[in-house]
């Protein structure tokens, strides 16, 4: 019966370590990693904010995320993070203007 046990816990360290490895690479090919970079630099966290796009998109031969989310009434922001190191490359952040 013991053998059983070591069987089921070494399948379930299998399992796990595949489920762990597969939730990375998707969270990384789509971006997520950076989407959580360009939020923390903002100060800023998800729930706050309302996201316009996400791009991925090849740009002078490297990889980049292309960002932009908003805070209704407040700033847009605009960042471009590499895909493969999570470096900002560039961003900005622009105020609204509010009609009267």
């Amino acid at each position: 019966m013991k053998r059983t046990g070591e069987k089921k816990q070494i399948v379930y360290a299998l399992l796990t370590g595949f489920l762990g490895f597969f939730v990375y690479e998707f969270l990384y090919y789509f971006g997520i990693a950076q989407l959580t970079i360009a939020l923390k630099q903002a100060g800023r966290k998800a729930n706050d904010v309302t996201f316009s796009k996400a791009k991925l998109e090849r740009d002078d031969g490297r990889w980049i995320y292309d960002i932009e989310f908003y805070v209704t009434g407040q700033n847009e922001y605009d960042y471009e993070i590499d895909a493969t190191t999570g470096n900002i490359l560039d961003y900005e952040v622009e105020g609204w203007e509010l009609d009267d």
